[in-house]
């Protein structure tokens, strides 16, 4: 009975080390194949072929952790984590201690008492993850019903949090925290602007800045500390409105330039993307082609970032650059005049095989319209 399962979760970490390939992911891949390799070989233990397999594994796995500069800890194994959380944590832990241990552990992430003062006793949520924030500062923490930003990658994920933002259950406050791209705002290089891009457009229709602290975020995989600006953002419904003002729709070839309209607005781009029957089955198989999506700014730069398919379905921002701290904090006051803007996007793979062409797009044009005097805000350094 415990083979099928044994061979799923061998099966979803052989697709996980490909789909999150990165120096994070790789190690927690080579350190339980191993342990997944042991289990399954108790159940087989006639299967000559199996230990070999094993032994290899724990030989060449080991290895490479080593040749890759990483310590091997048996209680690192993600199986035997997880294990070890549920045998040392207190089974009727709640919020408060686990607040407590936090704050022991990361004392420099406490905030600011004007800050809490500003909160208050209100809700909270935490853009675009690290809820521990509020957990450690024993704030009110109410999130919304996907967590973290980065796992809201469909338009179903992304429209559930969308919906909650507009509602009258959202949280009463919103810390944003201004991390990077390359500092961790979003995984696997994505667009910063483009996870959960729904949920953003509610974000900025019903929430606007009032204050501003700075707490010290851990970066992966150096395990570094840096200073990281957060912006906090109270639930001000319908302050500004998205209004759509011009739609274009279009086709797109791979590698094919999109000149970007040159505007004061907001162009927002749905592109449908679809895999061929070959990319269909390499995804099944291994891991799936990568998109990337390819920007030329006004002010010469170039970027290139990973375009996932079922995000590029909900809208994503094209025509403004919103990577850096000042240009996040910019886009969060819904002032982008001093952003820098994008000439055009190009969408290349590596497998151009794996997609079916030409993709369809959409452009549509929104003009973003106050619908009421913005709160006034606060700034405090720390």
């Amino acid at each position: 009975m415990i083979c099928p399962f044994v061979a799923l979760t061998a099966w979803l970490l052989f697709k996980n080390a490909f789909v999150r390939a990165d120096a994070t992911h790789e190690p927690l891949f080579l350190s339980c194949l191993p342990l997944l390799l042991a289990v399954w070989s108790v159940a087989l233990p006639l299967s000559k072929c199996l230990r070999v397999l094993l032994a290899l594994t724990v030989v060449c796995g080991i290895g490479q952790l080593e040749i890759l500069g990483y310590t091997l800890d048996w209680f690192s194994w993600t199986p035997l984590r997880y294990a070890r959380g549920v045998l040392v944590t207190p089974w009727r832990q709640n919020g408060e201690q686990l607040g407590a241990q936090l704050r022991e552990r990361w004392p420099e992430l406490t905030m600011p008492a004007i800050i809490r003062q500003v909160i208050g006793h209100g809700s909270v949520d935490v853009m675009p993850f690290d809820s521990s924030l509020a957990i450690l500062n024993g704030l009110n923490l109410k999130e919304r019903p996907v967590l973290q930003t980065y796992a809201a990658f469909t338009p179903w994920l992304d429209g559930e949090n969308a919906r909650f933002f507009s509602s009258s259950q959202a949280a009463d406050f919103i810390l944003y925290m201004l991390q990077t791209t390359t500092n961790g705002n979003t995984i696997d290089q994505r667009p910063a602007a483009w996870d959960e891009s729904i949920t953003k457009r509610r974000l900025i229709e019903n929430y606007t800045p009032c204050a501003e602290f700075q707490t010290v975020e851990t970066l992966f995989p150096t395990a570094e500390k840096a200073p990281v600006p957060v912006v906090v953002l109270r639930h001000s419904p319908q302050a500004r409105e998205y209004v759509p003002i011009l739609t274009n729709s279009f086709t797109l070839a791979q590698n094919q330039a999109f000149e970007i309209p040159v505007s004061t607005n907001y162009e927002f781009l749905w592109l449908e993307v679809e895999r061929s029957p070959l990319g269909k089955l390499a995804a099944l198989l291994s891991h799936p082609a990568e998109l990337t999506a390819e920007f030329e700014y006004a002010d010469g730069a170039c970027a290139t970032y990973r375009a996932i398919l079922p995000i590029l379905k909900t809208g994503v921002l094209i025509n403004y650059r919103i990577e850096s701290p000042e240009e996040i904090r910019q886009w969060l006051k819904g002032d982008m005049k001093s952003n820098v803007t994008a000439r055009l996007i190009r969408f290349k793979s590596a497998s151009p095989w794996a997609f079916k062409g030409p993709f369809r797009g959409q452009l549509i044009t929104c003009r973003l319209a106050p619908r009421r005097v913005p709160d006034s805000s606060v700034t405090v350094e720390r």
